[in-house]
């Protein structure tokens, strides 16, 4: 089953210090830890604007599938 959500990365496409590409899919190795080990979205697009700034930010529609941790509802 695959989930859309929002991603917000800084305006260079980096996240965590990883380099997106649009239209490249990303796999995680290895075990998931919130906030710490795997990729992060959110479910609700507004979301996204309470860990970037809507200004200096870049956004994209993304889709998640495998294992998903959920912090906060939309989250």
């Amino acid at each position: 089953m695959t989930t859309i959500a929002y991603k917000a990365l800084r305006a260079d496409f980096t996240c965590r210090g990883f380099q997106y590409e649009v239209g490249r899919t990303y796999t995680h190795d290895g075990k998931i830890s919130m906030c710490d080990a795997a990729f992060h979205a959110c479910e609700d697009p507004l979301n996204v604007l309470n860990y970037y700034n809507l200004c200096d930010s870049r956004f994209a529609v993304v889709e998640l599938s495998g294992e998903i941790l959920k912090h906060h509802e939309g989250d």
